[in-house]
């Protein structure tokens, strides 16, 4: 078909995008080529893994963000995505090693995950490999070692992409680019993190998330990337049943009037259960659909900070390990809150002295269920577990719900 001469100019801009799209075929086809070159000498069993079901005793391997640096609750991201997931996911193992590059913690997968037990690994590196300029094709050929070395020990390995920092953006985007190419080529699942904390103007940490040296994240960035790994795997995750209470009174919960049910002289706090603290809250049993019976709830004023406690004094020896668990939810906090809620125990006896088992949850949470071990000093008499909700600014409605203490020793699990 013939043309007008006004159609010259719309053919010449038509030629010039013909070039162009060969061209970033061209540049496509070749790195290709080059993910093709990183990944030779895989082993053949690994190329043919299928993605199936991943487990939910989890291990993670990473550096000083899966050791939590800058995140105000120990532990960071892998114990929010215990708490926030209703332990679906449970932390087996964190073997996060502040300033490692990925080929530095591969030992560790060897030492510390597999003699875990957990069969699953998420895998978080490329920070510190990106801080010392590691080429791409050193840190595809460990990362490539990394997954074998974890699927030939039969654990499920999950892949996160490298957060960001903007010092190093054009290394970190040839890492995440790779990566998503690889995890899509050999059936990982992969959490796209990146996406999630990155001020895609800067190439660094959305301002929100983070934790002030454009390296780490903050808290709230530590529940971003939480929230992200659960939204990722949960379809391939197991259905669960944490251990939480189901009944006020059960043989094997050493906690009274687990569900808050009771109240006989109608103060707001739960029989059974006693108060301690600065500041001075208003208390009221609370039924929702998030939890089962009632929860203790307490609203707090700033400043200070209020305690709802029980004694536990029967059902364990010194050397047993006790499992706590509970639901918890947190509203109305202010963003600037710097203390947050926590769980302590305090022990009388021969090895006298108060032992933190999880705090610094300074976050709006609508429903987390807390799972954490303890072992009892020796002589231990008796046990004082402390629900401290603490407020700096404006007012904090803490609630906990279904409190659960097993004796884990005496039940043969261990």
């Amino acid at each position: 078909m013939g043309y007008t001469e006004g159609q010259s100019g719309h053919l010449a801009t038509h030629a010039a995008i013909d070039v162009s799209i060969a061209q970033h075929a061209t540049d496509i086809a070749s790195v290709a080529t080059d993910l093709a070159t990183l990944e030779t000498g895989l082993p053949a069993t690994f190329a043919g893994a299928a993605r199936g079901i991943l487990t939910s005793s989890w291990g993670y391997l990473g550096d000083s963000i899966t050791y939590g640096s800058l995140a105000t609750t120990a532990g960071g991201y892998a114990k929010f995505v215990s708490y926030l997931s209703g332990q679906s996911i449970r932390l087996t193992q964190r073997s996060g090693k502040q300033g490692f590059r990925s080929d530095q913690l591969i030992p560790f997968i060897s030492s510390e995950i597999i003699p875990s037990g957990a069969t699953t690994c998420f895998v978080l590196l490329g920070t510190n490999d990106a801080a010392q300029d590691v080429p791409i094709a050193t840190y595809a050929a460990n990362m490539t070692q990394v997954i074998a070395t974890l699927r030939a020990a039969n654990i499920a390995p999950v892949i996160g992409t490298v957060p960001p920092r903007s010092d190093k953006s054009s290394l970190v985007s040839q890492y995440n680019m790779w990566l998503r190419a690889f995890a899509a080529k050999k059936a990982v699942p992969l959490v796209e993190l990146h996406g999630v904390l990155v001020n895609a103007a800067t190439g660094g940490y959305l301002t929100a998330l983070d934790g002030g040296d454009g390296v780490h994240p903050n808290l709230a960035g530590h529940v971003a990337i939480a929230e992200a790994i659960i939204a990722a795997v949960a379809p391939l995750i197991p259905p669960a049943a944490p251990i939480l209470a189901t009944a006020n009174v059960e043989g094997a919960n050493l906690f009274a009037n687990a569900l808050f049910l009771t109240d006989a002289n109608t103060d707001g706090i739960a029989d059974g259960w006693g108060t301690t603290g600065t500041a001075s809250p208003v208390y009221t049993l609370q039924s929702d659909t998030r939890w089962l019976g009632k929860a203790q709830k307490w609203a707090i004023p700033a400043p200070g900070y209020r305690r709802i406690e029980q004694n536990i004094s029967a059902g364990f020896s010194p050397g047993d390990t006790l499992a706590f668990a509970m639901v918890l939810a947190v509203e109305n906090m202010n963003p600037a809150e710097a203390d947050g809620f926590k769980l302590d125990l305090v022990c009388t006896g021969g090895a006298a002295g108060t032992y933190s088992l999880f705090s610094g949850i300074t976050k709006n949470i609508n429903r987390a269920v807390i799972y954490e071990k303890f072992q009892v000093p020796a002589g231990t008499t008796a046990i004082r577990a402390r629900f401290t909700g603490q407020c700096s600014t404006g007012s904090v409605d803490y609630m906990i719900a279904q409190a659960t203490c097993v004796n884990l020793t005496a039940m043969g699990l261990t």
